[in-house]
């Protein structure tokens, strides 16, 4: 069973379904739960998926904890895997009512995803130490990125139970396609000669979205025939509008809100950009890759670990608005130096980042955990 937010789409949610798919491809029956009921109950019931959203009351909802371990009895699970903060408080409370084995996900730091919901310094490190404190009741512990592993290891959780599986995503959804292109394009009022330079993902403080909007303004002040897609929507997109309005570049610079087709709105991208200030591994970032798109991104997570830097894109550092315009202005005036990296992209992702390797991963981990479960009763 899955134990996730799942109430605004993420790069989370496209891990879960991939996972999912390669479960069931070997046998296995995967249980999704949501916390509340957004996009990927509606889209994981359309895949033919079990669906069983915990659907919580109110934010922090206490009473959810036991229906939760009910659910998992009802649904005879052998796994219970929850997903970053939210997913592992109502997961890990649940899991020992239930008596089940539990693997426990960090996607993001979690301090940064806090951050995003209580503003003062106080309840993100008092919550972060809690969930910390919550590993102790998952046999194994899975992160994205290193850099995560190594947060985990200095929070106290036992190096020998924590397991760095870099994500990966489905090829088949992820191929070039010139007439999709065209078609995007027109959907955006987009000319022919217009180069496209994009993002996607959640709009929130992590992704910096400011900074991509500023470097429109320094883009567009050059003379360069340029326009900027954010395929997402969040909570921080009103500041993200109000800093485009001010800059004069609203017209220039385009939100699409939240979309179930990302892969076909990217197949409009020339470049894809990404100004994160914090990221775990951006499975976008791997999407990009697979669509033969040259990456420009800050140098942030596991990003040195999911492309090669000079080859498949370039990296930058966070918050460096000069270093993010000079690149995109080098990348914009070579096309050939984009098509070259944009293949070596693909090709990457072939080689490193196949669904079949991380559901493989995964399953390794399930297998270590239910022996560690077994150990311990």
């Amino acid at each position: 069973m899955f134990v996730m937010g799942g109430v605004i789409r993420s790069g989370v949610d496209s891990v879960i379904l991939t996972l999912s798919e390669g479960l069931r491809r070997r046998g296995h029956v995967p249980v999704i739960t949501p916390l509340g009921t957004g996009l990927i109950a509606q889209e994981a019931r359309e895949r033919g998926f079990t669906v069983d959203p915990l659907a919580k009351k109110r934010r922090f909802d206490v009473a959810s904890v036991p229906r939760l371990a009910g659910m998992i009895r009802r649904h005879r699970i052998h796994i219970l895997h929850s997903h970053e903060i939210n997913g592992a408080f109502y997961a890990c409370n649940a899991g020992v009512l239930a008596g089940v084995t539990q693997v426990n996900s960090w996607h993001i730091p979690p301090m940064e995803s806090l951050r995003q919901n209580f503003r003062n310094r106080t309840i993100p490190c008092l919550t972060h130490r809690y969930y910390l404190w919550l590993m102790r009741f998952c046999a194994d512990v899975i992160t994205v990125s290193p850099e995560l592993r190594r947060l985990l290891l200095q929070g106290g959780v036992p190096g020998d139970k924590v397991h760095f599986v870099p994500t990966a995503i489905d090829l088949e959804a992820y191929a070039r396609d010139d007439t999709v292109r065209r078609e995007v394009r027109a959907e955006f009022g987009i000319a022919e000669g217009v180069t496209v330079i994009g993002t996607a993902g959640r709009v929130q403080l992590q992704k910096n979205l400011p900074l991509f909007v500023r470097v429109a303004r320094r883009l567009l002040d050059q003379g360069e025939k340029v326009r900027f897609l954010i395929v997402g929507d969040g909570t921080d997109r009103p500041i993200v509008e109000r800093t485009a309005a001010e800059l004069g570049v609203s017209r220039e610079v385009t939100i699409t809100g939240w979309r179930r087709d990302v892969p076909r709105v990217m197949q409009a991208f020339d470049i894809f950009a990404l100004t994160s200030s914090s990221e775990g591994m951006p499975i976008v970032a791997l999407e990009a890759m697979a669509l033969e798109l040259p990456v420009v991104a800050t140098d942030v997570g596991a990003m040195r670990q999911c492309m090669d830097p000079g080859e498949t894109g370039i990296l930058i550092p966070p918050g460096d608005l000069e270093g993010l315009s000079r690149t995109l202005t080098d990348l914009l005036r070579d096309p050939q130096r984009r098509r070259r990296m944009g293949e070596a992209g693909r090709a990457r992702v072939e080689r490193d980042f196949t669904a079949d390797a991380m559901v493989q991963r995964h399953m390794e981990v399930y297998e270590r955990a239910l022996r560690r479960g077994k150990a311990g009763r």
